[in-house]
């Protein structure tokens, strides 16, 4: 994997909180007290911080990455945040440990692997409570047009395996190992599409005609946070965060599940192990 260095744009700022919340809210729940996290971190931003939100918390976190690179930069954050003493690291393209964890789990890292179903094995067997997976949404409204997008740029797919992004197929594979799906999850689930792109380069790229007339965005230019700046949990910064934010309609806390399904970026499974 690549060092990402930065969080770059309001969807992966957005997407990052989204995590943030949720990861909280459920380990206040559950009463989780260890967490581990990977094989991958398939987020479009800085790789290993999906988890401060837990180690502020607490909770003892122990993220696993493929290279020493992605986990001396991932530190920095837990440093920054003053939680390095709850988190450990792992370089490792696998999951070694057996029966230790309360939570283990990954956001967006099945797509990334062809091993799918090793990596959820390997996930069973170091949890001894709870399981988590997230992938990206398919039924997004806009994860087709994001597809089209890369066709009409002749630019590769690099967004993952689309066969994993099954969260059915996952919570059918988890069962066969012990671990019945307890809650279905929406995460990231904002009124803009899945495009990954800002949206005035997608429209150019299918109306051409269009595109003397769309400004260019500068959108990622000017959100764009490392550990300098890193947002989430300085008050300060948080709030100006959260007023970038408070124009854009979104449906994270909606009670009509069509309805996330149709705006969320990522579906998830949470599932618990079966006596």
């Amino acid at each position: 994997m690549k060092l990402t260095e930065f969080d770059t744009g309001i969807g992966t700022s957005y997407e990052r909180l989204s995590i943030y919340s949720l990861t909280e809210k459920l380990a206040g729940e559950l009463g989780i007290r260890s967490s581990l996290e990977g094989p991958i971190d398939g987020i479009t931003g800085i790789n290993g911080v999906n988890s401060i939100a837990l180690a502020r918390m607490g909770v003892h976190v122990t993220v696993v990455l493929p290279s020493l690179d992605l986990i001396q930069y991932a530190k920095r954050y837990y440093e920054v945040e003053s939680c390095q003493s709850k988190a450990s690291f792992i370089c490792s393209n696998d999951l070694v440990f057996r029966n230790q964890f309360d939570l283990v789990w990954n956001f967006n890292c099945l797509p990334q692997r062809e091993d799918h179903d090793a990596v959820l094995e390997q996930m069973t067997r170091c949890s001894r409570k709870y399981i988590m997976v997230f992938t990206s949404n398919t039924r997004n409204y806009g994860f087709w047009i994001h597809r089209l997008h890369h066709v009409v740029e002749k630019e590769e797919w690099y967004h993952g395996n689309v066969r994993f992004m099954n969260t059915g197929k996952i919570s059918a594979t988890l069962r066969k190992m012990g671990f019945r799906t307890i809650r279905h999850l929406y995460v990231d689930v904002p009124w803009w599409p899945d495009i990954d792109s800002p949206i005035e380069e997608v429209a150019g790229s299918f109306f051409p005609f269009l595109k003397s007339f769309l400004r260019k965005s500068r959108r990622l230019e000017i959100y764009k946070y490392n550990y300098d700046n890193f947002p989430y949990f300085q008050d300060e910064r948080r709030k100006e965060l959260l007023g970038i934010f408070a124009p854009h309609p979104n449906f994270e806390s909606s009670r009509l599940p069509l309805l996330k399904l149709l705006f969320a970026h990522h579906r998830g499974i949470l599932a618990e192990k079966m006596d």
